[in-house]
């Protein structure tokens, strides 16, 4: 540990990594892969390290294979919703907490793919002329409810909407031709 964070620790930063292993029971392959990450990031701290085991453990990391699998959904987070910030043309401009909210959402919670995320982004910008998460979320609400998986399921029942509707178009433009109406 003390190579890695390249200091020697002290008695209260040792205490600190005892205490996740005694108290808390985190395996020691788990201490020590928090700890790579956290020097990773350049967070080299006690504080933040022991604050990151002991969240890590309350989602329930409490073994390596449990630490590796919430890594990769950490780092597959990170690389989405970096595309995600690109696409929307948000360039280092973080989230603001209401955005983050519905980017985990998506990505974590209801684990949409970037390409479906990426549909709703171009129907809104289509139908608003801009950004609107919210906007985006009731689309991706609606989807997700319905089942979508990817931009063929969208299109698939899209097409399905559109042969079932009962709204006839040349009835329509017969019934506005009778009573005046023109188009300009």
């Amino acid at each position: 540990m003390e190579e890695r964070l390249g200091k020697i620790c002290d008695k209260n930063e040792r205490s600190s990594l005892l205490y996740l292993y005694s108290f808390i029971g985190m395996p020691k392959d788990v201490i020590c892969g928090i700890v790579e990450y956290c020097c990773g990031i350049g967070k080299t701290g006690m504080r933040y390290i022991v604050k990151t085991a002991t969240s890590m453990y309350d989602e329930g990391v409490d073994n390596y294979d449990r630490f590796e699998e919430y890594m990769r959904r950490k780092e597959a987070f990170a690389q989405q919703s970096g595309r995600l910030r690109a696409l929307c043309g948000f360039g280092d401009r973080a989230f603001s907490p209401k955005e983050r909210e519905c980017v985990e959402r998506w990505f974590e919670t209801w684990a949409l793919p970037f390409d479906l995320v990426a549909l709703a982004y171009e129907k809104t910008v289509d139908s608003l002329a801009r950004v609107s998460f919210p906007y985006m979320n009731a689309m991706l609400k609606r989807w997700y409810a319905q089942g979508y998986a990817c931009r063929e399921d969208v299109e698939a029942g899209d097409r399905k909407a559109g042969t079932e509707s009962s709204f006839d178009e040349d009835e329509f433009f017969e019934a506005a031709l009778n009573e005046g109406f023109t188009a300009k």
